[in-house]
C-alpha cells in the first residue's frame, strides 16, 4: 500500500468533529502523523479514539487542546 504522507505531520484544528475529523481520518489513512486540535477534551479523546478506530490502531496521533477564541 502506497502512503504518500508517510513522515509529514498533518495539524487539522476543528478535529473533533465534522470536516476537520473526516479530514483527520483520510490524512491518517495517507499515512500522515495526525494531531488533532480542539477545545473541548472529553470530545478530543473521543474523536481521538474514532480516529484510531477507524484508520488502525497504529496511527500515528495526537491530541492537542487549544482554544483559539480568544488569542490574549
Amino acid at each position: 500500500m502506497v502512503r504518500p504522507l508517510e513522515g509529514k505531520t498533518a495539524v487539522v484544528t476543528g478535529a473533533t468533529s465534522g470536516i476537520g475529523f473526516e479530514a483527520s481520518v483520510k490524512l491518517a489513512a495517507l499515512g500522515a502523523h495526525v494531531v488533532l486540535v480542539g477545545r473541548n477534551r472529553s470530545r478530543g479523546a473521543a474523536a481521538l479514539a474514532a480516529l484510531k478506530e477507524r484508520a488502525g490502531p497504529d496511527t500515528a496521533a495526537a491530541l492537542l487542546f487549544c482554544d483559539f477564541s480568544s488569542l490574549n
